[in-house]
């Protein structure tokens, strides 16, 4: 009797604990949002852009399982840091193809991203998703143009800061179903400036100017979504099969830097890849 009271007990607390990881990985997680604080420093940053910080946002998947109410959580999680520079990484509609962008939805989303507020600036680039059709990818420039949006296709920024004092930003189309003209986005860039570069996916890493470039941000791979170390994880898509998670800071090459992203794409769900915005700090050091 106590043997099977003991058995009873034990396969009490594993239920308790399934329940409680399914109810993580399917309610929680996906419903939540953190605050990834990052600090680079460089000799080249000017004086003038100490302690400058610059948001970066991927993969809302609008329109599906990321609905008005979690797209708020994410905006209102965006306004709370206070950015001086707020950048979006790509993927705004989830599978537009399937799912309709309507009239109706394309201004909520319009109303939603146009309260993100960011006094130097806001900047975005194209995700495979955005592609998905030309029907897809003017409604999506539509959309981030409608809330102030600088939408960045193989081409290069000045991010100021006062008159004298910038950075650039270097976009460059996705690798999935965009563009990417490297040589075109580099074009004018000077290895004496601090430059960041801002691409969907993260495997295009390996063609970049290292000698040109300080910092990558990416998006796409939503950190494997649902990440079991020992499994692997569920969402390992093209053009995120070498790098796609985490950061990656190897020697003489710059850092790259790949965001979980805030949405969900094919199954609702999140485990060990929190979604998550980044806000990178710039640090002048001489």
């Amino acid at each position: 009797m106590k043997r099977l009271l003991k058995q009873i007990k034990y396969l009490l607390i594993l239920t308790v604990l399934l329940g409680f990881l399914l109810a993580n990985t399917f309610l929680i997680q996906p419903n939540s949002i953190r605050v990834r604080y990052e600090t680079i420093a460089s000799n080249k940053i000017p004086a003038g852009l100490d302690n400058y910080t610059i948001l970066f946002f991927s993969d809302l998947h609008y329109n599906n399982y990321t609905t008005h109410h979690r797209a708020q959580k994410t905006i209102n999680a965006i306004n709370s840091v206070g950015a001086n520079t707020v950048v979006y990484l790509g993927d705004l509609y989830d599978h537009p193809t399937h799912n309709e962008i309507t009239e109706e939805i394309q201004t909520e989303l319009v109303l939603l991203l146009q309260q993100i507020d960011a006094k130097y600036g806001k900047f975005a680039i194209l995700g495979n998703h955005d592609y998905e059709s030309e029907k897809a990818s003017i409604k999506v420039r539509q959309t981030l143009n409608a809330a102030n949006f600088e939408v960045l296709t193989n081409t290069n920024q000045k991010l100021f800061f006062g008159e004298e004092d910038y950075l650039e930003l270097i976009a460059i189309d996705s690798l999935l179903l965009g563009a990417p003209d490297v040589s075109r986005a580099f074009k004018g860039i000077s290895s004496t400036t601090f430059n960041i570069v801002i691409t969907h996916c993260p495997d295009l890493y390996d063609e970049l100017d290292y000698a040109l470039t300080d910092l990558v941000l990416t998006g796409h791979s939503h950190g494997g979504q649902v990440y079991l170390p020992l499994l692997e994880s569920y969402f390992r898509p093209y053009g995120a099969e070498k790098y796609f998670r985490g950061k990656h800071d190897l020697p003489n090459q710059p850092l790259l830097d790949i965001t979980n992203g805030v949405g969900t794409t094919q199954i609702d769900a999140r485990f060990n890849a929190p979604a998550e915005i980044v806000v990178y700090r710039l640090q002048r050091v001489d």
